[in-house]
């Protein structure tokens, strides 16, 4: 009796450790991107979300702080020892892309109708002809984001939160909003990125910096309305609106992502992450588009997944990253993204994760249509070469023609002479 009792509870055991052994395979796979201590567990929660989710995969993560970030996907791309998963930032993108470093997802099943999910703007960065190497999933924007006190005191009304006011309506406020004493500048209007904004202005008034953002063949800013463009952002600063380039970062002013919280600053251009600083001053404080020309353009950022080409489980890398773009993007823009994907954009709208209020946030998601997001290329020398040109263009060194000019000639001799 013993006996048959102990052979049924061994047959029991054997037939339960073959349903375990019988359980879907688990499949493992490696995920990077850059984050602080604190991002690194948001991050993390994201991963820990989608394997509750999906048991058949394990997800590895590494988080590293933006600068090693950047030099150990690098060489990890260059020893083919990259992880699976890979976060990208449009601006360190190119050179990757370009050359043929990840994989081509354009075969994998929905990434075509994913991409066409996904807010115009942000598209750029992962296509390269008609490949898609990978997906968009964030976006960082810029909005105006001003200090009320200062437009009581000018008895200014405040901007609205979802129509840019024009040029000149901008020029206007400015001028009432910048104060001197003894000749000095106590108070500026605004503070601005002006090495970014440059080409939102040239794109506002109807012209362009290049012709294409992958691979451009011909830079286009030295036409009337780039030249536009390149004006209106000098008279800001002969009109003493916005600080010239060396004092735009640093000393009484702050900088353009703190500008404001120094109550000598009217306005700034800065994304949501530069408002916990006010609210920790509890300065009374509102939010606007940016301005706009002939129509709108705001420099952003696009944050985008891919595959490493070396990855031996593409699928289940692609189901990770499909997640991340699509059903996970509103647990995604907790982490202080702007949704890429359309649909989830809107839901955020309504929801407004972000903890500010609703017409706070109302000019940040209004930007991110308009979002540009520069040419991507691999190499510094275009960027080097704007930048220069910029800082003479807002220390009135030198005039609009000139800088288009000068962007114009040198711009097309880098073109020429990249390798891709």
């Amino acid at each position: 009796m013993k006996r048959r009792v102990l052979l049924t509870v061994l047959a029991l055991f054997i037939f339960t450790a073959m349903i375990v052994s019988a359980g879907p395979k688990v499949t493992t796979i490696t995920y990077t991107r850059w984050a602080g201590t604190e991002e690194a567990k948001d991050f993390q929660k994201l991963a820990d979300l989608f394997m509750s989710k999906n048991p058949d995969i394990k997800i590895v993560c590494d988080f590293l702080p933006w600068d090693p970030y950047w030099n150990k996907l690098q060489a990890t791309i260059i020893g083919g020892s990259a992880p699976d998963v890979l976060s990208f930032s449009h601006q360190n993108s190119a050179q990757y892309v370009s050359r043929g470093a990840l994989y081509d997802i354009t075969k994998l099943p929905g990434a075509k109708k994913l991409l066409d999910e996904m807010q115009e703007g942000t598209k750029t960065p992962v296509l390269l002809g008609n490949k898609i190497y990978g997906m968009p999933v964030g976006a960082g924007v810029r909005a105006m984001i001003y200090n009320k006190e200062l437009f009581d005191k000018a008895g200014i009304p405040y901007p609205d939160n979802k129509k840019p006011m024009t040029w000149d309506e901008f020029l206007k406020i400015g001028e009432k909003l910048t104060i001197k004493k003894d000749g000095k500048v106590v108070q500026y209007a605004a503070n601005f990125h002006k090495l970014e904004m440059w080409e939102s202005l040239v794109v506002q008034a109807g012209g362009k910096y290049i012709d294409y953002y992958t691979k451009p063949t011909k830079i286009l800013i030295n036409s009337k309305d780039g030249i536009a463009g390149l004006q209106y952002l000098r008279t800001l600063v002969e009109k003493q609106i916005i600080p010239p380039y060396e004092d735009s970062w640093e000393g009484a002013f702050g900088s353009p992502d703190s500008a404001v919280v120094t109550g000598k600053v009217a306005m700034m251009q800065a994304g949501p992450w530069a408002l916990s600083p006010l609210k920790e001053k509890k300065m009374n404080f509102g939010t606007a588009p940016l301005f706009m020309g002939k129509k709108r353009a705001n420099r952003g950022y696009v944050n985008f997944l891919a595959i490493s080409k070396n990855c031996k489980n593409p699928k289940a890398a692609w189901r990770f990253i499909e997640w991340m773009c699509g059903e996970g993007q509103m647990d995604f823009t907790k982490t202080g993204d702007l949704p890429a994907n359309k649909k989830y954009f809107e839901l955020a709208k309504k929801e407004n994760p972000y903890g500010y209020p609703a017409e706070i946030m109302e000019a940040f998601f209004s930007e991110l249509p308009y979002v540009i997001t520069g040419p991507m290329v691999p190499t510094n020398d275009l960027t080097t070469l704007t930048e220069q040109t910029v800082m003479d263009l807002t220390t009135l060194r030198i005039t609009a023609e000139q800088g288009a000019k000068r962007i114009e000639g040198q711009g097309n001799g880098i073109i020429a002479n990249i390798e891709y």
